[in-house]
């Protein structure tokens, strides 16, 4: 028989989940139990996946991950340096590894290695890797992973 206090812990535990800490707690949010579908990311998801898998170039991204991402940074980025130059800066030192790894395993949805990232510290690469990432990646699995992803469903 289950206590009152463990009732109460249980309960505010899952608002906390749902209304506050999913945005942190991600990894939980994917263990519970739900029905999944295949499609594209939505502006909050990207940004919880890239912050989950900060330090992580293994597998891929899609499309959605990387430019919802991506704008993510470049809002984040403007807002801090609107407010403060230093905040600014301190965001997209915050943001520079995940968009960085984001920006590999994109390169990995196309079959593409990850040190091709580099050459977008050329002024030549720039456009390449513009164009890679606005390619639709592979439709079967590659090297890298599987090739498409699952989202909890909103249905």
């Amino acid at each position: 028989m289950r206590s009152l206090y463990s009732d109460y812990w249980e309960r505010l535990n899952t608002t906390f989940q749902n209304k506050i800490g999913s945005f942190f707690l991600f990894p939980k949010l994917l263990q519970q139990s739900q029905p999944w579908k295949q499609g594209d990311m939505d502006f909050t998801t990207a940004i919880k996946v890239c912050f989950q898998k900060y330090a992580s170039t293994n597998g891929r991204a899609i499309r959605s991950e990387f430019w919802y991402f991506y704008l993510f940074e470049l809002i984040a980025s403007i807002a801090g340096s609107s407010i403060d130059p230093n905040i600014g800066t301190a965001v997209a030192i915050i943001t520079f590894l995940p968009m960085l790894t984001c920006s590999i395993r994109r390169l990995h949805d196309i079959n593409r290695t990850g040190w091709w990232v580099l050459i977008g510290f050329t002024i030549i690469g720039i456009p390449v890797l513009i164009y890679w990432c606005c390619k639709k990646g592979d439709e079967q699995e590659n090297r890298y992973g599987p090739a498409s992803i699952l989202l909890p469903s909103t249905t």
